[in-house]
């Protein structure tokens, strides 16, 4: 039988666990930026700046992390509405499958729209605060499969092009007028095959361009 492996991981002497990523990092990263461009032109803003996001995940499984490459914007100077793209990978979700607990790599490119609301208050660390909600889609670039050799069984768990729900809650600080840490919580009501994946993040973004009335 011959398989495609990212990791080298055997978790039984029956069963054999393919990650296989269809797009490495570079390929993956190449899309992200074409896909932001295309982006850029396909929706009208006038800001002028774009903002780069990156954020560190903790996933649900005790050894599951990640990171997300994202570009994001308004789409208007004054609107609190606003568009994001990223490329995320997570490893370590977790799935049991005939009384086995396999363990898969994921990697994902996803458009999000973006809603954020800044308080305004005359306490300075609230006044700092901007509360953002996003929903979109996740398109899948990974297959993970796995192989019982023993029955000759094979089950896939996702595939590629398989697109998903994702939803995200953040809560960002602004260091400057173009800087920014945030904290969220992102999750996946049904990923492929998978039931919900969730996880917590940190993250800093910082906006480039002109900017106008933070």
């Amino acid at each position: 039988m011959t398989t495609l492996i990212a990791k080298n991981k055997t978790h039984t002497n029956n069963t054999a666990l393919n990650g296989t990523s269809l797009n490495k990092h570079k390929s993956a990263k190449s899309i992200l930026l074409s896909t932001a461009l295309a982006a850029s032109m396909l929706i009208p803003f006038s800001s002028n700046a774009l903002e780069a996001g990156l954020q560190v995940h903790k996933g649900q499984e005790s050894g599951s992390v990640g990171y997300t490459l994202a570009l994001a914007d308004q789409i208007s100077n004054k609107s609190p509405f606003g568009w994001q793209v990223s490329y995320n990978h997570i490893s370590e979700i977790g799935i049991t499958w005939n009384d086995e607990d396999l363990f898969f790599d994921s990697n994902t490119i996803e458009a999000m729209a973006t809603y954020q609301y800044a308080p305004k208050s005359y306490n300075k660390f609230l006044n700092r605060l901007v509360f953002e909600f996003q929903a979109g889609v996740a398109l899948n670039l990974t297959e993970n499969k796995f192989v019982w050799e023993d029955l000759n069984q094979e089950k896939i768990f996702s595939e590629k092009n398989d697109v998903s729900l994702a939803l995200a809650f953040l809560t960002h600080y602004k260091i400057s007028r173009k800087a920014k840490v945030h904290l969220g919580l992102k999750y996946y009501p049904k990923f492929s095959e998978f039931d919900g994946v969730g996880s917590v993040f940190m993250g800093f973004t910082y906006k480039f361009g002109n900017q106008f009335g933070y």
